[in-house]
């Protein structure tokens, strides 16, 4: 038997609106996306390959499954268009197909079965030269037996039952929560859940950090690469996306932080999902925006005043520069020696909205590059931006600065603070992570700004070779 799994923009509009996911496929389910699932669906109903056939770009699904190597059936993708019906599909992908029994996924349901049971011999797949179809509000399954009339359409297919598996809809917000809630509270061995089993029925991801007395209560699932700060408490019945940052002394129960979102401190999330900055209803749809000042947290450390900030700022980028003006001098000699040259730069943002060029090192084509990377090992690179810190346009550690473009311009609108460095919270502190993993670290670091974090920054910048835009 084989496998076509259909899905594309009509699961998409709900998805994309509400919780800004692209693609229906990528849609996660307790901090999995739900391809995983049809894929895993798949492999204990001994299926023998799969195509992913849809009208929306499939990258992101194709990075996310691979070549199907982990389930151990081979995987490979179709484009279709929205129009195309059952008919439409078999007859465009009948060369996979060949004299094999297909199993049509279309939509976006949740399948409802065990990963102990072995679903072959289900009676949903008893022979039948008529085939047979079961569905929920957000799609359903098809099985198309070989010779079946090519006028077959999903509503000409007889309906059938299974008695190991079911679907469950999830064409609202309002149930994809539920499903979440459902996955999260079943039974530890009824699906393959991310992570690794701790305690009675928590799930922690990969490279994911608790700090001191934070406390996960289960039923509770936490994504990969995650931070739980100090005495934050999840659970029961909550999931936590991956790479997600939640602030001290935050509870989140009853709820799920989709991927990528930072929680500050002090709230509690009961019976709501926590998306960027805006906290969702399930049950209505409406959101209650998150005031930035919120999302930047309120405890771990206030930080400095400003004018103080600036001042010791200033003050130790006028040391460094004046301690490394002479070996950066000298380096700079040999390099242009070896063929490298100050490139032409490129201008970023300051604070305020003014901008500032800044020039890297570059080595020319063909030249040795070893002596442009013992500059950026030991961050002479930067040296030359510290006289911006000076001038009172950059800071010596804060954000990655933008480069100076009118998209850039319009998202720092939308910024409480924009505090551009020479050196970054995400360069020191993020290391590793995709780029959403960078942003929020940014964001948990920019509310404990603090001398002694200032410093960590700052060391790692220089002694572990972290790259900058110049």
């Amino acid at each position: 038997m084989r496998a076509l799994i259909w899905s594309g923009e009509s699961c998409a509009r709900w998805t994309r609106r509400v919780l800004e996911v692209a693609h229906p496929l990528c849609l996660t389910v307790a901090a999995k996306p739900i391809i995983e699932y049809y894929l895993d669906f798949c492999r204990v109903c001994g299926v023998s390959a799969v195509r992913v056939v849809s009208d929306l770009p499939l990258a992101e699904v194709r990075a996310a499954t691979g070549s199907g190597t982990r389930w151990g059936v081979p995987i490979d993708f179709a484009l279709c268009f929205p129009t195309d019906t059952l008919q439409d599909l078999l007859r465009k992908n009948s060369g996979f197909r060949g004299s094999d029994t297909v199993l049509v996924l279309h939509g976006l349901p949740f399948v409802w079965y065990s990963q102990g049971d072995a679903l072959e011999g289900d009676e949903f797949f008893a022979e039948s030269s008529a085939g047979g179809t079961m569905r929920c509000d957000s799609g359903g399954l098809a099985c198309v037996r070989p010779g079946l009339d090519p006028s077959v359409t999903l509503e000409s297919l007889p309906a059938r039952q299974a008695a190991r598996f079911s679907l469950r809809s999830m064409a609202t917000v309002a149930e994809w929560f539920d499903r979440n809630m459902e996955v999260v509270g079943a039974e530890p061995e009824r699906f393959a859940l991310p992570g690794f089993r701790q305690g009675t029925n928590v799930w922690v991801g990969h490279a994911t950090i608790i700090r001191d007395a934070g406390l996960v209560e289960g039923p509770a699932i936490v994504g990969s690469r995650t931070l739980l700060d100090r005495r934050v408490v999840v659970g029961p019945r909550a999931v936590i996306g991956s790479s997600v940052i939640v602030d001290e002394a935050t509870e989140i129960v009853d709820g799920i932080v989709c991927d990528g979102t930072y929680v500050g401190a002090n709230l509690e999330v009961k019976g709501r999902i926590a998306l960027r900055d805006r906290l969702v209803d399930p049950r209505s749809g409406e959101f209650v925006p998150i005031d930035n000042h919120l999302l930047s947290g309120t405890g771990g450390g206030q930080g400095l005043p400003l004018l103080v900030r600036h001042v010791w700022h200033a003050a130790a980028a006028a040391a460094i520069y004046a301690l490394l003006l002479l070996p950066r001098a000298l380096l700079l000699c040999a390099l242009w020696l070896l063929g490298a040259r100050l490139g032409g730069g490129t201008t970023y943002i300051c604070e305020g909205g003014r901008a500032v060029r800044l020039r890297p090192i570059e080595s020319r084509p063909g030249a040795s590059p070893w002596m442009v990377r013992l500059v950026g090992a030991l961050a002479l690179g930067a040296v030359g931006a510290l006289p911006q810190v000076v001038a009172g346009r950059l800071w010596l550690v804060g954000n990655t600065p933008l480069a100076d473009t009118v998209a850039n311009r319009a998202a720092i609108a939308g910024m409480t603070a924009y505090r551009p460095g020479v050196f970054t919270y995400a360069t020191a502190f993020a290391r590793g992570t995709d780029a959403t993993g960078a942003r929020l670290h940014e964001l948990y670091y920019a509310t404990r700004t603090d001398v002694l974090t200032d410093l960590r920054a700052l060391a790692r910048g220089f002694f572990r070779g972290l790259r900058r835009p110049w």
